[in-house]
């Protein structure tokens, strides 16, 4: 399977400094761009392949899950204010351009706490959170959010955690906070990214990372494109997926500089 990325990347780096007296990452990707000094509180252990691996997979947010997430809650919460329930409470701005969503309640098949405010003016779009959780019964899918995000015409910027539940496939329901950069640029995309993985179930391993990516689409694998992540946590870590030659759906990894093996998704 391919990588659960929404969009083409070029990850560039670590936004901001987190504190601790880790070693900073000096190398770069094929890309040629290093990440920035990574000053990482808790890194993230690179011990092995399957570290290095399951790091990869979370160092940005899903675009995809976000909007469509966002998109459920305010259409779920207008058609219950439409159909005069108190909670959550649905509340349109004058203008138009924004709702706001509050409440902690259970209705029908929905669960609602917290506040978000999701705004669109003149192609861009935001979403601020305050501990929002939205719930769909339904389709069996939803998530706990606090922070912000905005598509400011396809420059995407994020400073949030958030963690997934539900009927996803594949999953991918850790915690995470991520600080990051997302720039369209057809037919790829520029990321700056600094991801904490605050839990994972099923595992111990938390820590925070920064990468540095270069992806391109390969139309012709089905199972991954051409990428090489370079990742900075306790050590630095290399992926390469060679969709265009080898495509296996599995990854090249390197640990310190060191061939460790390959990396096959789940």
């Amino acid at each position: 399977m391919k990588p659960v990325v929404p969009l083409l990347a070029l990850l560039v780096g670590c936004v901001g400094k987190h504190g601790g007296d880790s070693p900073a990452a000096d190398s770069a990707g094929d890309s040629g761009v290093a990440p920035q000094a990574c000053d990482l509180l808790h890194p993230w252990p690179m011990d092995t392949v399957e570290h290095v691996g399951v790091a990869a997979g979370l160092t940005y947010p899903d675009v995809a899950r976000l909007t469509l997430l966002d998109g459920e809650a305010m259409t779920d919460a207008r058609t219950a204010s439409h159909s005069g329930e108190p909670c959550p409470t649905y509340t349109e701005s004058d203008d138009g351009t924004s709702v706001t969503i509050t409440g902690d309640c259970t209705l029908w098949d929905l669960v609602y706490g917290g506040t978000a405010t999701f705004t669109e003016v003149d192609g861009s779009y935001s979403s601020v959170y305050d501990r929002f959780h939205f719930e769909d019964g339904v389709s069996t899918r939803g998530y706990d959010v606090d922070g912000n995000w905005l598509d400011d015409v396809g420059q995407f910027t994020f400073d949030l955690t958030v963690s997934w539940f539900g009927d996803w496939e594949p999953r991918s329901d850790a915690t995470v906070t991520y600080v990051t950069t997302m720039t369209w640029v057809d037919p790829a995309e520029r990321v700056d990214g600094y991801a904490d993985i605050v839990s994972q179930p099923g595992s111990a391993a938390t820590g925070d990372l920064c990468v540095a990516a270069d992806w391109q689409n390969v139309d012709s694998c089905d199972s991954e494109d051409d990428a090489v992540f370079t990742l900075q946590g306790s050590a630095p870590a290399t992926l390469t997926w060679n969709g265009s030659t080898s495509c296996d759906g599995c990854a090249d990894v390197t640990i310190d500089g060191v061939a460790a093996g390959s990396y096959c998704p789940p």
